[in-house]
């Protein structure tokens, strides 16, 4: 009927807008759209058809195909019932196909099967599964395709006993996704590598007869292993390869013999480190005398020194006896001033309990208050000279300041003390005097050489002169333990030689651009700042900042004018303010700021912000690139509230809104010139996800900074859409200064939309409450005491031996005493 209806249509000569014609034109397009919609009924019920009994290995597309159908004909016309039916049963094949998906993983896995679990992980991927049960199973899939080859590896690195070919291997298997507690010919060759490394490390101790740290070595040792115990019983209860059972029975073995030596070198050096510590300060832990005794006569057979034993029982019996002998005197009551002094004197220097002594004293105030005193003096003296040599435990500025104020109070005591005291006291002296020199002088080099205050060479020089007399009293005066610190105070004395000679470099090339004829103002910022960061003082530096502050009014009105033409209204403020700092308008090209002609530029703009800070100590770091940089003022820049696109501010169609250009510099505005720099940052994503905000921390990323050759430091950057992430990651404008440039700067903000500029304050810019240094030093391979350069970090796991780094623990002080950090 179509076809006869077509045919008559053509061949009746009618108009197109003939009603005739119009009404066969109609009837045709009402048949056509029923036989669209008939067609794609049909192409439907079929793709539900197939698709009904879910989802089926040999039809594995059918869902597929029913999903493209439905796409396909939700504009055709089809009755939507029937078009919800097919949804729900797409909705089913899905489930089907996920639930078909985790059998099949599920049965891979278990039966490890690698073309199984391939096809698995295809299906499970199309399902859509999770993520982690999807990375479980390729992991496996790598480890079944390389377990082969990772097994021949472990085996004949096991069967070499060579650590660096074993740590190759472990690396390979970890890199292939094997894990220690999956694998058992894996797990045996981690811990024979750790075995391998404590055993040459404690056979290294042994040679060497190296106990420093060897007690660490043993208890590490020992817990290598205790866990290898435990690897062993799971191997064999989980019938493990024996070449993974046997290599690590062997190595457990050799690592076992060294332990008893090792053991016993430990124990005799705990022994005598207690032992001494307790004979260098007798009065204070002469009740731990017993036990540090009885501790060391166990050890005497195993090599401690006899003798100190015997100093210590000498000192123990001389404590039994002076103690028994005052608290029998106390007892009685009865005594004489000088038998009671005496015997006092004696329990206190043989550290006889406080308690004892109080009583002592109490009776001896009582009965003789004269003696009394007298005896606190000489109490006080002679305690004083036996700290004069508690160096690892007492600050030399203590012991000097003690046992100068007790020889004070002793030569005044009438009658006198005995001269042989008086002369001992003396010698102690002049030994705690030049101890403290030297310790003085090398805190005073340190500082210098930190650069806690600015210093010109001579002042540097003077430094070492002091420290390398200081070093020369020492070594005549100061007791023996003090001069352990000679060689540390003479290297001191050669780093601050070499630094004088690095600061005399840096003036004169200094001095040189001063000088020349045709020096840039460029290169004279260049020799400044390197000045600067060398910690020269500024006074030594007057000259070239006169010659900078010349060469920055000869070429400003030029600038100025090019900027205002260029339209860089930010550098046309920041060059206008540095003309006012540095009196453009006494020089001869100065007529703009003598008449005032663009004192508009005094005022931001309307879409803008100018800004006025300081630079002073303690919130001035330094230059970019500076471990300081972080303190210099810091500025968030951000859309103002309400502010328009910067689309509709250029009358552009908000789909073009897509960032705001912001121009910033930076100028003096003292009457100094200064050595300026600014910078646009963003702290980064992880900054970011710890909440750090305007808190500016490490891996910041820069956006945008100003160049040493520019006219006034200034730069551009984008500022888009408000995005949310402006909250977590505001923009930062910071300008700085070289080292010590103090004074007042203007910072100048233009931009295509309204902006606000807001200085982070100090509380929030750098709330730090502790800092430390900490210095580390690289060992290389092989030397002692360990090596502890184990080689780079990898993204997945590192090589066993990366866990040998430094590694250090950080956390946050308990708020109260006692509680975790």
């Amino acid at each position: 009927e179509q076809q006869r209806l077509r045919t008559a249509l053509a061949g009746s000569g009618l108009a197109p807008d003939a009603p005739l014609a119009a009404r066969a034109a109609m009837a045709l397009r009402r048949w056509e759209a029923a036989n669209l919609s008939l067609r794609a009924e049909s192409r439907l019920r079929s793709a539900a058809r197939r698709a009904a009994a879910g989802f089926q290995a040999a039809e594995p597309r059918a869902g597929d195909l029913l999903g493209s159908a439905i796409a396909e004909v939700a504009e055709a016309g089809v009755d939507p019932h029937f078009l919800q039916e097919a949804r729900a049963v797409l909705a089913r094949w899905e489930a089907s196909r996920a639930r078909q998906a985790r059998r099949d993983l599920q049965l891979a896995l278990q039966y490890r099967d690698e073309e199984h679990l391939k096809d698995a992980v295809v299906l499970g991927r199309e399902a859509g599964l999770e993520e982690a049960l999807l990375e479980h199973a390729a992991q496996c899939l790598q480890r079944l395709r390389w377990e082969e080859e990772v097994g021949r590896l472990l085996e004949a690195a096991m069967e070499a006993g060579d650590a660096e070919h074993l740590e190759r291997a472990v690396q390979c298997a970890h890199d292939a996704c094997f894990l220690e507690g999956d694998h058992g010919p894996l797990r045996s060759a981690a811990l024979q590598f750790h075995l391998r490394f404590w055993a040459a490390e404690v056979s290294a101790s042994l040679l060497e007869g190296d106990v420093g740290g060897l007690a660490a070595e043993v208890r590490a040792a020992e817990a290598r292993l205790a866990e290898c115990e435990e690897a062993l019983e799971a191997l064999r209860r989980s019938n493990a390869p024996p070449l993974a059972i046997r290599t690590l029975e062997r190595d457990s073995r050799g690592l076992e013999l060294m332990l008893p030596r090792a053991r016993g070198l430990v124990a005799v050096h705990a022994a005598e480190a207690e032992l001494r510590r307790v004979l260098g300060a007798v009065e204070r832990h002469a009740s731990e005398l017993p036990a540090v005794i009885a501790q060391a006569r166990e050890q005497v057979p195993a090599g401690l020194e006899r003798d100190l034993v015997r100093e210590a029982e000498v000192h123990l019996r001389a404590y039994e006896e002076t103690v028994g002998s005052l608290a029998s005197l106390v007892s009685k009551g009865g005594a004489d001033s000088g038998e009671l002094s005496a015997a006092l004197v004696k329990a206190r220097l043989a550290g006889a309990p406080d308690a004892l002594v109080a009583e002592a004293f109490d009776q001896l105030d009582r009965r003789y208050p004269e003696a009394a005193a007298r005896t606190r003096i000489e109490v006080e003296l002679h305690v004083a000279l036996q700290e004069a040599d508690d160096i690892g435990v007492l600050p030399a500025e203590g012991r000097f300041l003690r046992l100068q104020d007790a020889a004070d109070e002793a030569r005044r005591l009438q009658p006198p003390l005995a001269e042989e005291l008086l002369q001992h006291v003396s010698g102690v002296s002049v030994a705690l005097a030049a101890e403290r020199t030297l310790v003085l002088a090398m805190a005073e080099a340190r500082a210098l050489l930190e650069g806690q205050a600015a210093a010109s060479p001579e002042e540097i020089l003077g430094g070492a002169e002091t420290l390398q007399r200081a070093c020369t009293g020492a070594d005549q005066d100061a007791q023996a333990e003090a001069q352990k610190a000679l060689p540390e105070a003479l290297e001191l004395v050669s780093e601050l030689r070499h630094e004088a000679d690095h600061r005399r470099a840096l003036l004169e090339r200094v001095r040189a651009e001063a000088q020349a004829r045709g020096s840039t103002a460029e290169e004279l910022r260049g020799v400044l700042v390197a000045a600067r960061e060398g910690f020269l003082p500024g006074h030594l530096l007057t000259e070239a900042y006169g010659k900078l502050r010349r060469r920055r009014l000869d070429g400003i009105a030029l600038g100025l004018r090019a900027a205002r033409e260029a339209g860089e209204w930010a550098l046309a403020r920041a060059l206008w303010r540095r003309g006012l700092a540095l009196g453009a308008a006494e020089e001869r090209s100065g007529d703009a700021w003598r008449s005032g002609r663009f004192r508009e530029l005094e005022q931001a703009g309307p879409r803008g912000a100018l800004l006025r800070g300081r630079f002073e100590a303690g919130r001035s770091g330094g230059s970019y690139g500076t471990r300081t940089w972080r303190r210099n003022p810091c500025y968030v820049v951000r859309r103002a509230a309400g502010a328009p696109s910067a689309a509709a501010s250029l009358g552009r169609s908000a789909s073009m809104d897509l960032a705001a250009k912001v121009s910033v510099a930076v100028a003096e505005a003292g009457g100094e010139p200064m050595n300026l720099s600014v910078h646009v940052v963003r702290n980064g994503e992880e900054a970011a996800r710890a909440g750090c905000g305007a808190l500016l921390v490490p891996g910041f990323e820069v956006l945008a900074s100003s160049q040493d050759g520019d006219e006034a430091p200034a730069c551009s950057f984008e500022l888009p859409p408000v995005d949310g992430d402006e909250a977590a990651r505001p923009f930062l404008i910071v300008p700085s200064a070289a080292r010590g440039e103090l004074g007042s700067f203007v910072l100048a903000v233009e931009s295509d939309v309204p902006v606000e500029v807001l200085e982070v304050p100090e509380e929030h810019r750098w709330p730090w409450k502790h800092e430390e240094r900490i210095q580390l030093e690289w060992a290389a391979r092989g030397t002692r005491p360990a090596a502890v350069m184990g080689g780079g970090r990898a993204q997945s796991a590192p090589p066993l031996s990366w866990y040998r780094n430094p590694q250090l623990r950080v956390a946050a002080a308990g708020a109260a005493e006692g509680a975790e950090p």
